[in-house]
């Protein structure tokens, strides 16, 4: 099995909430390489799609993985929403 993380979104302009959104994709990869039998994209590489908007095939195409995680942090006061889905791409 293989997979991408994308890098994790901040829906925000707020700094600390950018640094927060790529220490979690860090993370998420890291854990998830330590996986047996599961190759993961490397940080390089899934980082190259930071901002970039392509679809979910076009993306597991380019990577050549069979799934994508990927995620977003929202703030709303003193309170941070964190969300991550594993997503199979649709085939084309």
């Amino acid at each position: 099995m293989s997979l991408a993380v994308l890098p994790v979104e901040p829906f925000s302009n707020d700094p600390q909430l950018a640094l927060l959104a790529d220490a979690m994709t860090d993370v998420l990869i890291a854990e998830l390489t330590q996986c047996d039998g599961l190759r993961v994209v490397s940080r390089a590489s899934s980082m190259l799609y930071k901002g970039r908007r392509l679809s979910i095939p076009d993306l597991a195409e380019e990577l050549d993985v069979e799934w994508i995680v990927q995620g977003s942090l929202m703030r709303a006061g003193a309170e941070t929403r964190i969300t991550v889905e594993l997503v199979e791409p649709a085939p084309h």
